[in-house]
């Protein structure tokens, strides 16, 4: 297989990679619930088709645990696309303005209202 681009992915597997990416070797149920936590709809039949094609496509390598669990890790070319994909995301949006939108959004969840100190009362948990 030729190499792919972070455009060529659908976002369900670049959410998969990203997972992958940070959790070491995380077998496939592992990477369902952290999904699970984020994506609705995650089950058996989405999860191990696109873990599949990541595997084709290079970006992931797939091992066994045992008889019956595999893991997943990521490659040198999926941290290669990753890393791409990070330097064109940054060209349209500045780490001060993801910082802004994450305020905003821990704002929304926690009900704490921006204007109110809200920084000062998260920051035990940044």
């Amino acid at each position: 297989m030729g190499y792919i681009q972070s455009f060529e992915l659908t976002g369900f597997q670049r959410d998969l990679l990203y997972v992958i990416a940070g959790s070491g070797r995380p077998s496939g149920q592992t990477v369902r619930r952290e999904m699970e936590t984020h994506i609705d709809g995650v089950n058996h039949g989405r999860i191990y088709p696109n873990l599949d094609k990541l595997v084709e496509y290079s970006l992931v390598t797939k091992g066994s645990l045992d008889q019956r669990t595999n893991y997943y890790e990521i490659t040198d070319r999926g941290k290669a696309l990753l890393s791409q994909r990070r330097r064109w995301e940054n060209r349209y949006i500045t780490l001060p303005q993801v910082l802004a939108f994450a305020t905003v959004a821990m704002s929304t969840r926690t009900g704490i209202p921006v204007e109110n100190g809200f920084l000062s009362k998260i920051s035990r948990f940044l």
